[in-house]
C-alpha cells in the first residue's frame, strides 16, 4: 500500500471546523476576502487528508471565472474541475455531484455494510465547490441549477457529498430560501447594505464591518450567530500544499490523473466515470 504523509504546518482553527461541518455558504460584497475564505476552507480540507490518501477529501470544482480555483485543479484530491469556458461543463459537473449523491444512496440501500452506525456512506468526503454562484444562478439554466443544488443539500449529507457555495452578489436571486435553508454553515463578510447581509444570514450588521476581516458567523456547533476574525491565506500557502500532495505520486500518476479529470463530458474514459466506478464496483 502506498504511503501517505501529511503537509507540516499550521491552519486557522476556525477553518478547520467549517471544513468539518456539511455544507457552508460564503457570501459578501466585492472585496470582501471571500476568495480568501475559500482558500482557507479549501485548505483546512487539504490538512485534514494528513496521512491517508488524496481520496479522503475530493473536491469537484465549478470555477466560472476559471481564475480562483485554478491552483486546485493540480491537487491529486481534484476529481472535477469546470469554468466559464464551457457553460454545458459546469452544469454538467454540477449534474454529475447530483448523480453522485442518488448512486452512493442506491449503494447503501443495496448493501447496508457500505452505511455507518449513523447511516452515512462509508467513503471519502466529496466536496462540490462553487466559486461564485450567481454566475450559474443568474444564468439561462437557473431552474437546473437550483434543483440540482437543493439536492445535494437536501441528501448530501448521508452520501458524504458536500457544498461550499460562494458568492459576491448575495440577493434573493442567487440565494433564495429554498437554497439557503439547506446550509448549516454561514459566513456572512461585508456587504453593501443591512438587506444584503440579512439576505445571507437572516440578520443585519455584516454592512458594518470593515472592508476584509470580519464576518458574521453560524454553525450547528455555536448557539446562535457569532463575529469572527478571518484569518488571511495566501497563494503562496495554497501552492505549497498542493506541491506537497503532488509529491506524494509519482509522475506518471500525476499525469494520468490530470489527463482523466472529468470535464463535464459524459465520456465513459473520464476519471469521473472511473471514479464511480471505484466507488459502487
Amino acid at each position: 500500500m502506498k504511503t501517505i504523509t501529511g503537509p507540516t504546518g499550521q491552519c486557522s482553527q476556525l477553518y478547520l471546523d467549517i471544513s468539518k461541518q456539511t455544507h457552508v455558504l460564503v457570501a459578501g460584497t466585492t472585496g470582501s476576502g471571500k476568495s480568501v475564505v475559500t482558500r482557507g476552507i479549501l485548505n483546512a480540507l487539504l490538512y485534514r487528508a494528513s496521512g491517508v490518501s488524496a481520496d479522503r477529501a475530493e473536491l469537484i470544482l465549478i470555477d466560472p471565472k476559471g481564475t480562483e480555483l485554478v491552483e486546485y485543479k493540480y491537487a491529486p484530491h481534484c476529481i472535477s474541475y469546470a469554468s466559464a469556458s464551457n457553460d454545458c461543463s459546469m452544469l454538467g459537473v454540477l449534474q454529475g455531484a447530483s448523480d453522485l449523491v442518488d448512486r452512493r444512496f442506491a449503494t447503501m440501500q443495496k448493501d447496508p455494510s457500505k452505511m455507518d452506525n449513523r447511516h452515512y456512506y462509508i467513503g471519502s468526503d466529496v466536496w462540490v465547490v462553487i466559486d461564485e454562484l450567481a454566475d450559474l444562478m443568474l444564468s439561462p439554466d437557473a431552474s437546473v441549477v437550483k434543483r440540482l443544488i437543493q439536492h445535494i443539500g437536501q441528501l448530501g449529507r448521508a452520501a458524504r457529498v458536500h457544498l461550499l457555495c460562494c458568492t459576491q452578489t448575495p440577493i434573493v436571486k442567487v440565494i433564495p430560501t429554498e437554497i439557503k435553508v439547506n446550509f448549516d454553515t454561514i459566513l456572512a463578510l461585508r456587504t453593501r447594505s443591512a438587506q444584503d447581509s440579512r439576505n445571507i444570514i437572516g440578520i443585519s450588521g455584516a454592512e458594518q464591518f470593515p472592508k476584509v476581516g470580519k464576518a458574521l458567523y453560524q454553525c450547528p456547533d455555536n448557539i446562535g450567530i457569532t463575529v469572527e476574525d478571518l484569518l488571511y491565506v495566501d497563494d503562496s500557502e495554497t501552492k505549497r500544499l498542493v506541491d506537497h500532495w503532488r509529491g506524494q505520486y509519482t509522475k506518471n500518476e500525476l499525469r494520468r490523473m490530470s489527463n482523466n479529470v472529468y470535464d463535464g463530458v459524459h465520456s465513459p474514459n473520464s476519471r469521473y466515470s472511473g471514479f464511480l466506478h471505484k466507488l459502487f464496483g
